[in-house]
């Protein structure tokens, strides 16, 4: 198989595997997905009405719930228990109660997420915190055993496109459905043997980015969007350097000192934006070779 077609069907592989992780990643798949998706147990009625509750009655309903001797970590739907699904309603006042009455935030869903995965998906700030005040696992040492995930043929045929127009031409439609394979029986094996990020890789507001940092967490964990967002770098500025300016400077060099400042108009756009090199080179409509001295400096350099 030629170099060319190497690199496309990985490329394929981990397109097909982010889909994937999109519809069953930190437990709360595609809603289309989940009605596909058998529930792996039974879940009692009793279970159902009082999860009910917690997503749509009053505080007072679900005391009146908890005084009835229901198990507050009965685990529902994909393994979705009470505290989650008030973390999912972004509603502090059942979390509260749910964790006074027992609820453990260290219990994983079905797909190994926690209750903070669920606050940190919601983007719920104040949930994010109470919790790491009580000290829960960030994603660095879970509690209790990872569970393997069954990924299920119904999720993969939910997913299941035909080749792309883009990608007619460059494969056929049977090297397409290999490669779907391929990363069917990839996704398959991590279900396997299933790993957990630190939970500070999948927050989306600075808010909540501090709340991490607070607690210890590396900033180099962060999405590059985070950091950018929290360092207050507006890649809607457009480029301030002149043509002439990105001439003098494109050319990546080594500093003679480290930490050396960087410090001229065409690197600090690239910094600002958050540009990479092609772009760069089409803004300063440059053609030229991409051997030296074609070659332009960014940020990932």
């Amino acid at each position: 198989m030629c170099l060319h077609m190497v690199f496309l069907r990985t490329g394929i592989i981990w397109l097909v595997s982010f889909l994937l992780l999109c519809l069953v990643g930190c437990g709360k798949a595609n809603e289309e997905a989940q009605v596909r998706q058998e529930s792996k147990r039974e879940v009692k009625p009793e279970i159902k009405r009082f999860h009910q509750v917690v997503k749509t009655g009053t505080l007072a309903e679900l005391q009146q719930g908890l005084e009835s001797g229901i198990d507050v970590n009965a685990a529902g739907e994909n393994g979705m228990n009470a505290l989650m699904i008030a973390l999912k309603a972004k509603d502090l006042e059942k979390m509260q109660l749910l964790l006074a009455r027992g609820a453990d935030p260290e219990l994983t869903d079905d797909y190994n997420a926690t209750a903070l995965d669920y606050a940190v998906s919601e983007d719920f700030a104040a949930g994010v915190q109470e919790l790491l005040a009580r000290g829960v696992d960030r994603g660095y040492h879970p509690k209790y055993p990872l569970k393997k995930i069954d990924i299920g043929e119904d999720i993969f045929d939910f997913i299941k496109i035909n080749t792309p127009e883009e990608l007619k031409g460059e494969m056929s439609e049977e090297e397409w459905l290999e490669s779907f394979e391929e990363t069917k029986a990839l996704m398959e094996e991590m279900g396997q043997n299933p790993t957990v990020e630190p939970a500070i890789v999948g927050v989306y507001s600075v808010e909540v980015l501090k709340l991490f940092l607070a607690a210890g967490d590396d900033l180099s964990l962060a999405s590059p969007e985070m950091k950018r967002l929290l360092m207050k770098l507006d890649e809607k500025a457009g480029f301030q350097a002149t043509p002439a300016e990105y001439l003098k400077y494109k050319s990546p060099r080594y500093g003679t000192a480290n930490p050396e400042q960087m410090d001229n108009p065409f690197w600090s756009d690239m910094i600002q934006l958050g540009c990479n090199a092609y772009q760069a080179r089409e803004h300063f409509q440059d053609d030229s070779a991409f051997e030296k001295p074609g070659v332009v400096w960014c940020a990932d350099r």
